[in-house]
Parts: structure tokens; C-alpha cells; sequence
């Protein structure tokens, strides 16, 4: 895949690869970055209304600038960063053009999802 240009909250500015396409949802697709490690993007749909994008953009910008106070948790014995949200970190543009944005990548066979604990039922199924 192409070069694309991610914008952090500090307004830094640099260039990732999105390689394999992970998973994918109805408003955009999950893809690793070959070039930064444990972080992927979600990239919306080039078929979205220019509105509906509009209203993203302004969402992630504003969840980048107010992050949660969440620290990751520590592996005490692989001293691995195991996030505990998969927050907005940056946003993804190409051309100037609003894409996407990036975030921690979750193991989401390791983890549970907010879904998850919405739903009695599910929360009953997977012991939560």
C-alpha cells in the first residue's frame, strides 16, 4: 500500500506503510503498520459521504487531543506495554486528505472488548 502521512497530537509529522488488512467493519478497515511497530490504522471507506468523513475527522481530532488518563499495564515478566485502550493517536491523511487514524494494536484474542461488557449475556459466556 501506499505512503500515507500520520499527524500526532504534537503536530509531528510522519510517514507509515500500511500493509496487511486485519479486520474491517462497515465504516473502514483495520490494517498493520509494516513501519511502526504494536500500532495499526483504521482507514474509513473512499465510498463515505464527505459529511459523515467530516464528522469523524472532528471526533478522532478531538479524542487525539484529550486522551484517556489510562497508562498501559507493564508485563512484569516479558516487560511487554499491553494497552488498555485502543485510543486515537494520530491522524492519517494522504494529499491533505483525511483517511483515517492510527492506534495501539490490541490482542484482541487477549482482551475483551467494551461490547463485551454491555451485554449481560456475553459477559456471562466469557466469565467477565
Amino acid at each position: 500500500m501506499s505512503n500515507k502521512v500520520v499527524i500526532d497530537r504534537n503536530e509531528n509529522k510522519s510517514r507509515i506503510t500500511l500493509s496487511k488488512r486485519i479486520a474491517g467493519g462497515g465504516a473502514g478497515d483495520i490494517y498493520k503498520i509494516s513501519n511502526k511497530k504494536n500500532e495499526v490504522a483504521k482507514i474509513y471507506k473512499n465510498t463515505m459521504p464527505t459529511s459523515t468523513l467530516k464528522n469523524y475527522e472532528n471526533k478522532i481530532k478531538f479524542m487525539i487531543e484529550n486522551p484517556p488518563d489510562i497508562e498501559p499495564i507493564i508485563d512484569q515478566i516479558s516487560n511487554k506495554k499491553i494497552h488498555v485502550t485502543a485510543w486515537p493517536t494520530g491522524i492519517v491523511e494522504e494529499n491533505n486528505k483525511f483517511l483515517g487514524f492510527t492506534m495501539p494494536e490490541i490482542n484482541l484474542n487477549e482482551a475483551s472488548t467494551l461490547h463485551s461488557f454491555l451485554q449481560k449475556s456475553t459477559r456471562r459466556i466469557k466469565g467477565l
